[in-house]
C-alpha cells in the first residue's frame, strides 16, 4: 500500500482527507495543535517553521504522496506575525516541493480562490493572480515555487462548507452555533463566492493522486453567491432564525479591500470528474448528521 502524507490533518479539509484516505493508503498525517483520527505512530506534531523536522520527518516516512493544506490561512494571523507566516506558507511549501522533485513523490498543494482581486470573475487557472490579502499573497508566491515540479497539483479552493470532524469546526458549524445563541451574523451582500461541500472536495482531491495530471485546478462549486445569500441556504436548511442577520457591504466593516468576487471556473476539473453538488442539495445530505456534530 502507497504511502500518503497529509499536511495539516487535523484542520478542516484535512481531517475529511485522513477520513476518506486511510482505507485506501498507509496515511501520515502532520499536525501542530489538533487531534488526527489515526494511530499515534502515525501522527507527527511540529512546527513547519523548522526546516530540520520538515526533513527529517519526509526521511523517515518517505511518502509516495504529499497532500499539502498545513497553512496559516486568517488574515489577522499572515498580518500579525509576518515572519511565522512566510515561514509557514511558502518556505515550508517550498521545502516540501524539493523534496517530492528530488524523490519523485506526487505533491497536491491547496491554495485559494483569494488569489485573484475580484475583478473579473469567475476566474480561470490561467487568469492573472493579483491578490488584495497577506494570504493571497503568500499563496501565490508558495504557488511560485511549485509550478516548474513536474510532480505537483494546485488546487485553488473555494469556501468550504460542511460538517467539521474535530475541534475546526469550520465555517457551518460557527454559523449554526453563533445563531443559536442568538448572536447578530452580518454577512456580505457584496462578497461573491463560489463555494463547495468539504467532502466533495476532499474526495476529489485524493481522486487526483491516481490521475495524470499536473498544474492548476480550480475546484469551485457550480454557483456563485455572496456571504448573504449562503448564509440564508444555511437558514433555510437548519431552520435557523433569519431575523439574526445583518446583511452589511465590506466598506461598512472597512473590509474593502477584501476581494468582491473571486468566483471560480471550475470546468477544467469538472472535465476530470469533479461534480459537485448545490448548495441545497449537499446541505439536505448533512442536515441530519449536523445535531451528530454540534
Amino acid at each position: 500500500m502507497k504511502k500518503l502524507l497529509i499536511t495539516g490533518a487535523g484542520g478542516f479539509l484535512g481531517s475529511h482527507l485522513v477520513q476518506l484516505s486511510k482505507t485506501l493508503y498507509d496515511v501520515y498525517g502532520w499536525t501542530l495543535q489538533s487531534n488526527i483520527d489515526l494511530p499515534t505512530e502515525k501522527c507527527y506534531s511540529f512546527s513547519l517553521t523548522s526546516e530540520k523536522d520538515i526533513l527529517e520527518n519526509l526521511n523517515n516516512i518517505e511518502p509516495d504522496y504529499i497532500i499539502h493544506c498545513a497553512a496559516i490561512s486568517g488574515e489577522s494571523g499572515c498580518r500579525g506575525n509576518k515572519a511565522e507566516a512566510y515561514a509557514i506558507n511558502v518556505e515550508a511549501t517550498a521545502l516540501i516541493g524539493e523534496w517530492c522533485r528530488i524523490n519523485k513523490a506526487k505533491l497536491i498543494f491547496t491554495s485559494t480562490d483569494l488569489v485573484f482581486d475580484g475583478n473579473n470573475a469567475p476566474y480561470l487557472e490561467s487568469d492573472e493572480t493579483l491578490p488584495t490579502m497577506e494570504y493571497g499573497r503568500l499563496k501565490v508566491e508558495a504557488e511560485g515555487v511549485l509550478k516548474a515540479n513536474n510532480y505537483s497539483i494546485i488546487v485553488r479552493l473555494p469556501l468550504l462548507f460542511g460538517i467539521g470532524l474535530n475541534q475546526h469546526k469550520g465555517l457551518t458549524h460557527q454559523f449554526i452555533n453563533s445563531i443559536s445563541i442568538g448572536n447578530i451574523q452580518q454577512l456580505f451582500t457584496d462578497e461573491f463566492r463560489s463555494p463547495a461541500w468539504v467532502d466533495e472536495v476532499a474526495a476529489f482531491i485524493i481522486q487526483l493522486l491516481d490521475i495524470d495530471f499536473n498544474g492548476v485546478l480550480h475546484l469551485g462549486g457550480k454557483e456563485r453567491v455572496s456571504r448573504l445569500e449562503l448564509g440564508m441556504h444555511f437558514c433555510d436548511a437548519f431552520r435557523l432564525d433569519k431575523s439574526k442577520i445583518l446583511p452589511v457591504t465590506r466598506s461598512e466593516l472597512n473590509l474593502d479591500y477584501r476581494p468582491k468576487d473571486s468566483s471560480l471556473n471550475s470546468v477544467k476539473a469538472y472535465d476530470l470528474g469533479f461534480n459537485p453538488s448545490k448548495i441545497d442539495v449537499a446541505l439536505r445530505s448533512i442536515e441530519h448528521l449536523i445535531n451528530d456534530h454540534k
